[in-house]
């Protein structure tokens, strides 16, 4: 049965923000962090160690307002996500890279895998939430 819950107003967007990029309703995206923040709590990563080890040392709400695009204070701030991306399209249009440079995943870098079906996968059923 589902519930209702209150977050905060930065949370909600940035939630609505990754929903949009990546294909999720916002249940999804929610349901999907809170699932990932449940495992990294299980394996005893705390929210403090995860910020350092993601933020450069920049608390949680730093984090969420560096990937929201907004300042963040102090000296160990995150660029924003929109001025990474910039920068790296500028880079691209530059001819400084490629932009195949910017795919995570790199010719050859797969080569020796084999991919089969998996019925009981995740991503088979994208109309279904966790």
């Amino acid at each position: 049965m589902a519930q209702s819950i209150r977050v905060s107003d930065d949370l909600y967007d940035m939630a609505q923000n990754a929903s949009q990029a990546l294909g999720r309703s916002l249940a999804q995206q929610m349901e999907y962090w809170a699932r990932l923040g449940a495992a990294l709590d299980a394996a005893g990563i705390s929210a403090p160690a995860a910020m350092t080890l993601l933020g450069n040392g920049v608390s949680a709400d730093g984090f969420v307002a560096a990937a929201l695009g907004r300042v963040v204070s102090g000296d160990g701030g995150l660029p924003s996500l929109k001025d990474r991306q910039r920068k790296d399209a500028e880079d691209v249009i530059a001819g400084r890279r490629s932009a195949r440079s910017l795919w995570a995943i790199q010719k050859g870098d797969l080569d020796g895998f084999v991919f089969k079906f998996n019925r009981n996968s995740e991503f088979d059923r994208a109309a279904e939430s966790w």
